[in-house]
């Protein structure tokens, strides 16, 4: 048995009052948006592009947009840290060439370089 929210009498459920023949089926709900604030909080643009610059994401950290600030940081401390690796095996490399090659010449053998023979 259902309350007919018209009449307020028992009713059996389906999906109109037997008695007054109103609808007794749930009435939906609409949520009210949130009342807009007054002003919205004022944001320095000059601060939030130095925020950026020192650390990557500060800026849109600073502007509210947390998840976009540290997916960035993120990212770049990724960049970083692949670009250090790289640099790490390029100067690897160079390390080994200029040895091995001082060696070379130390023994008297021809070495060449990428533009000219030495």
């Amino acid at each position: 048995m259902v309350i007919c929210q018209n009449c307020g009498k028992d009713t059996p459920e389906g999906k109109f009052c037997e008695y007054c023949g109103g609808s007794i089926q749930a009435a939906q709900t609409y949520q009210q948006p949130p009342p807009a604030t007054a002003k919205a909080q004022v944001k320095n643009p000059i601060l939030a592009l130095i925020a950026s610059f020192i650390i990557c994401g500060v800026g849109q950290m600073y502007n509210g947009q947390i998840l976009k600030g540290v997916i960035l940081l993120v990212v770049m401390i990724i960049i970083y840290a692949l670009a250090g690796w790289v640099a790490l095996i390029v100067t690897l490399y160079a390390m080994y060439d200029a040895y091995t090659t001082a060696v070379k010449i130390n023994n008297g053998e021809v070495v060449e370089t990428w533009t000219t023979r030495a």
